[in-house]
């Protein structure tokens, strides 16, 4: 049996959420495991490849729903400290906690006696 659907590839949907302190990915990956999908994260992206393998095909009449080979990359809204990163899978929805990387920030104490020179202390 041929179908449009499989064998191709095709894209998973991706939802991202924020908060505070992390970016938070939700993506759709129906009936497949976490040996099935490989993640690799970025500082500023992550990219999801697999495979989705079709169910048995003996007694099927029609076949609509999506198999084979995916990549997807998500360009992140912000920076991510990727030695943080964290991901699990239930009943087929990948969650990706990127902890967010705020920009460095540190005050600088000036000194000096007020005469405009830069170098004076």
């Amino acid at each position: 049996m041929q179908s449009r659907y499989t064998g191709m590839e095709w894209t998973p949907a991706v939802d991202i959420y924020e908060t505070a302190d992390n970016w938070l990915v939700f993506v759709e990956l129906p009936g497949m495991t976490r040996d099935d999908v490989d993640l690799t994260v970025f500082t500023d992206s992550i990219v999801l490849k697999g495979m989705k393998k079709p169910p048995a095909r003996e007694l099927a009449q029609s076949i609509e729903i999506y198999t084979g080979w995916f990549r997807r990359k998500v360009v992140l809204p912000g920076k991510v400290r990727v030695e943080d990163v964290k991901a699990a899978m239930k009943n087929g929805l990948l969650a990706i906690v990127l902890p967010r990387k705020h920009p460095a920030r540190r005050r600088i104490e000036i000194k000096g006696g007020g005469d405009g020179n830069a170098e004076g202390t």
